[in-house]
């Protein structure tokens, strides 16, 4: 997935303020419709896609970002784009702040696989301060376009292979289980699935020999990620890998695959 190709220089924009959040919704609906992909769907159809959207929830989901987003059915590829509001607009987010930076995403509704890793690549890039900061000090859209292309961008050389192995990341802290899930889904056809697990000790707790001095305040957090990851990919995934597992509560094994079949849905 290059979002080179997917964010389009007309689909990103500077403006000094908005008025409210359905101003802002109409903002994203006229600067989506740039892209041709939308040409068939028409300015009410996805203004109240974007709407509905917002009714189950605030795409607010961060400081100062949000990432509006719908899918549709009669589009074949993704429109994505950028709208940033320097002097920010209340959009309902959780922190009950202002909203200055918009990265919208137009899905065609058969893609949701693609669409989750999409929302991955954009979240992994806005969630640093230092590049909502970036973003607002800005004064050209292209070099906001070139910006987040440039942090984005899955590397083009990396070797074909068909072959896959499995990766399977044991997650016992709890403040890095986030920042994993969103660097496993990052590769392209990657299936994985998230297990909730628990630690031996709360087991071990109820067994007559060990509960008379097991610690009961301990964290009982575990969760399993268990993906499936071309071999191709596999270097770069043990590299970003590397310094969540400096420190103890996260484990990562890799295995060989000798049949595979099937496929799932994040």
């Amino acid at each position: 997935m290059e979002i080179e190709k997917l964010l389009k220089s007309e689909c990103v924009e500077i403006c000094d303020s908005q008025k409210n959040k359905n101003s802002v919704l109409k903002k994203i609906t006229l600067l989506a419709k740039q892209n041709p992909l939308l040409n068939q769907v028409s300015e009410t159809e996805l203004f109240n896609a974007l709407q509905e959207r917002e009714k189950m929830g605030s795409t607010a989901i961060s400081p100062r970002i949000a990432i509006p987003h719908c899918r549709l059915k009669d589009i074949n590829d993704f429109v994505l784009g950028i709208l940033v509001v320097k002097n920010g607009v209340k959009f309902d987010s959780i922190d009950k702040k202002k909203t200055f930076v918009f990265a919208f995403i137009i899905a065609p509704s058969q893609k949701q696989n693609e669409h989750v890793r999409l929302l991955s690549y954009i979240s992994q890039y806005l969630r640093k301060p230092e590049n909502i900061d970036k973003l607002l000090t800005t004064k050209n859209a292209d070099s906001i376009r070139q910006s987040i292309i440039r942090h984005t961008n899955i590397s083009k050389d990396m070797e074909t292979s068909d072959a896959h192995k499995l990766v399977t990341v044991i997650v016992q802290n709890e403040d890095k289980f986030s920042d994993l899930l969103h660097v496993m889904t990052e590769y392209k056809d990657t299936d994985l699935a998230v297990i909730e697990g628990s630690n031996a000790g709360r087991y071990l707790y109820h067994m007559p020999l060990f509960s008379s001095f097991m610690q009961t305040d301990r964290n009982d957090f575990c969760r399993i990620i268990s993906a499936v990851v071309r071999t191709a990919d596999l270097k770069d995934l043990v590299e970003k890998l590397t310094d969540f597992v400096k420190e103890k509560g996260v484990l990562y094994f890799i295995q060989g695959i000798e049949l595979m079949k099937g496929k799932l849905e994040i």
